[in-house]
């Protein structure tokens, strides 16, 4: 497994946005994959699939609100800078306090953004299968 595979290299390439400008409308509703990137290294990697596409997967992501359970990557951030389990990170309602929140969305907003617009629903989940082969990054679930 490589971060110098071909597909890390599209993605790598590909315009980076930061997570404390952009907007709800900057991001296309069309199905792909997204990448989040910190000190210039890719930490998550993820698809967006329904009916929303992007949009709305990233906005469930970029949330700052106190449910970390509809975002697969706020809550893997929980459980890495705050060294707790998913079961806690996951939890509906929520159990973390709102400085552990304000932890996630502070290293969150200091983390670039990029995507990969894809042309289906099977292209976006045989894509973000073959960069995960090529390299994991280190906040997907393993």
């Amino acid at each position: 497994m490589s971060i110098d595979g071909p597909l890390w290299a599209q993605v790598s390439g590909a315009v980076k946005h930061d997570p404390r400008t952009l907007r709800r409308p900057d991001i296309p509703t069309t199905t792909g994959v997204y990448v989040f990137f910190r000190d210039g290294q890719p930490v998550y990697a993820g698809r967006a699939k329904g009916a929303k596409g992007l949009r709305d997967r990233l906005s469930k992501h970029l949330a700052k609100n106190l449910d970390l359970s509809r975002s697969t990557f706020r809550a893997s951030v929980a459980s890495d800078q705050l060294g707790l389990s998913r079961s806690v990170t996951r939890a509906r309602p929520t159990v973390l306090t709102l400085d552990q929140v304000a932890l996630v969305n502070d290293w969150i907003s200091g983390c670039q953004l990029t995507w990969v617009e894809c042309d289906s629903v099977d292209a976006t989940i045989a894509y973000e299968h073959a960069l995960i082969l090529e390299w994991r990054p280190p906040l997907n679930i393993r």
